[in-house]
């Protein structure tokens, strides 16, 4: 499990093997759906 601070303060908390993409989902889909391509996983 690892832990993620957004600008906010806020910690998300993700599992090992997650895409960033699906992070930034969990986040807020209109950002997913804006920004540029992610790949990769944490």
């Amino acid at each position: 499990m690892l832990k993620i601070t957004l600008k906010d303060g806020a910690v998300r908390e993700v599992n090992e093997g997650t895409s960033i993409l699906d992070f930034v989902k969990q986040v807020s889909n209109s950002l997913a759906k804006k920004g540029p391509g992610c790949q990769g996983e944490w």
